[in-house]
């Protein structure tokens, strides 16, 4: 400020050649302010965007860390390893991945469908196959107790995100605190200092860049134990082979009797099924002029199955035939693996007309479709409800407990058996997660029908 002073009162002299000296040099020095300036405001720009770039970096390392360990497989696994560390429940946890592993055969898929340990449990074996198949059980609990006992992956072991993302949030807080002690980033003239003077012949960090060169060694070692490689993503690569064993090949038949099946329906239910919806026949059938309860608009009326099927739409009618079909052929089937029904004959209509009901009722929820596309009725569960034993039962059977005995004592009844039959499955995949889509599916149906029924007024007819 002084030096611009004194040009100022130089250029009041009368001298014109000292005046125009004296001008040259204050537009000297305004050039080299401006200059100086420009300078700054790149350092401070600089800053805030190094500080931006790394917030963007480790947000990102964040959220891929979150999408992780909230992955369904990953989920399960957690929940898995917390049932085996608890004396307890150790036994089902070993059962459940032994399970797992089974279903996961490359053979068994093969020889018996995408759910082969359901298959192979519920058909008649020989005493030797069961044997076998006992045998293999145990090797495949081995193998799941290894597992679990060698599990590394900290999306696993960590019971809440926050503790597994801790050394990527340290890593984070390291990567901050270099940026903020980055000499370059202070002011204009440290950033010179630097440039020319920040390190040795020998290239070794000195004045400034000591400190600025030990935060970054401390945020490269953050980043390590976080696994987070040099293009700011989370490497899982070693986690993910460490969690690949080599599972046994497993080629065993276990003496299953098999019986040929196919996909086709019964063709007395079908033929009972035809009569039932052509206007010359439904009356003359036992049960044709049986009324069910369908909901129209929101309003409850009683309908044959005639009426009711008469008016579905072409989709809505051609899965009403499978729908019916498929209850009925498995009902049919049950019936017949019973050792006491050994002999017994039962007529069509014994069959189908308890399909159709359950038909209707699936219109009414909404929830009308293939079976097959929506859960097995026939699948074999193991379910452990609150103080109760481990047990095996059948999703068909959960259904109709739910529909005839659960849901007409209301929605807080019906929705308490929904949550704790969720909690209750030990097994848990795509099938069982539709299976409860369609309890709730039920349940909000019926909640329609109750709120869209017509209010009674006291008015009579004269």
């Amino acid at each position: 400020m002084d030096e611009f002073m004194n040009l100022f009162s130089l250029l009041r002299g009368n001298r014109k050649q000292s005046k125009k000296q004296n001008l040259l040099r204050l537009l000297g020095l305004t050039g080299i302010k401006t200059l100086f300036n420009i300078g700054q405001q790149k350092v401070r720009n600089d800053y805030t965007k190094a500080l931006s770039n790394t917030n963007d970096a480790y947000q990102n390392v964040f959220q891929d860390n979150k999408e992780y360990f909230n992955n369904t497989e990953i989920k399960r696994q957690r929940e898995l390893l917390r049932l085996y560390e608890n004396p307890e429940t150790r036994e089902r946890a070993l059962l459940t991945k032994a399970k797992n592993y089974f279903n996961s055969s490359p053979e068994m898929i093969k020889k018996y469908g995408d759910n082969p340990y359901n298959v192979v449990v519920n058909t008649p074996k020989t005493t030797e196959g069961q044997n076998s198949f006992m045998e293999e059980m145990e090797l495949l609990k081995e193998l799941a107790k290894k597992s679990f006992e060698s599990t590394t992956d900290e999306a696993i072991l960590s019971e809440t995100f926050t503790q597994y993302n801790k050394k990527a949030a340290d890593a984070y807080k390291a990567a901050i605190k270099a940026e903020e002690n980055n000499p370059r980033n202070k002011s204009l003239i440290r950033r010179a200092w630097v440039d020319n003077f920040g390190t040795d012949k020998k290239g070794n960090p000195r004045f400034g860049n000591v400190y600025y060169n030990e935060l970054l060694n401390l945020k490269e070692d953050a980043d390590a134990l976080a696994n987070i490689g040099p293009n700011g993503l989370v490497d899982r690569s070693e986690i993910i082979q460490a969690n690949n064993f080599a599972l046994p090949k497993i080629e065993d038949n276990f003496g299953l009797l098999l019986k040929k099946s196919d996909s086709n329906a019964i063709s007395s239910h079908r033929q009972l099924f035809n009569n039932f919806i052509d206007v010359d026949k439904y009356q003359t059938e036992i049960g044709g002029d049986e009324k069910y309860s369908v909901f129209v608009n929101g309003r409850e009326k009683k309908q044959t199955f005639y009426r009711i099927y008469k008016n579905l739409d072409n989709d809505e009618k051609m899965k009403m035939v499978s729908t019916v079909l498929t209850y009925s052929k498995a009902d049919a089937e049950e019936f017949n693996k019973n050792p006491d029904n050994i002999g017994q004959v039962r007529p069509a209509n014994y069959f189908l007309l308890p399909a159709i009901e359950k038909a209707v009722q699936d219109l009414n929820s909404g929830m009308l479709t293939k079976m097959d596309n929506v859960f097995d009725p026939n699948k074999v569960i193991s379910i452990q409800y609150p103080e109760q034993a481990v047990t095996e039962t059948k999703l068909g059977a959960i259904q109709e407990i739910f529909t005839k005995t659960i849901l007409p004592q209301g929605e807080e009844a019906a929705e308490e058996f929904i949550i704790n039959t969720e909690r209750a499955i030990l097994e848990k995949d795509d099938s069982t997660d539709m299976f409860i889509k369609f309890l709730r599916g039920i349940l909000e149906s019926d909640l329609k029908r109750r709120t869209r029924a017509p209010v009674r007024t006291g008015r009579t007819n004269k």
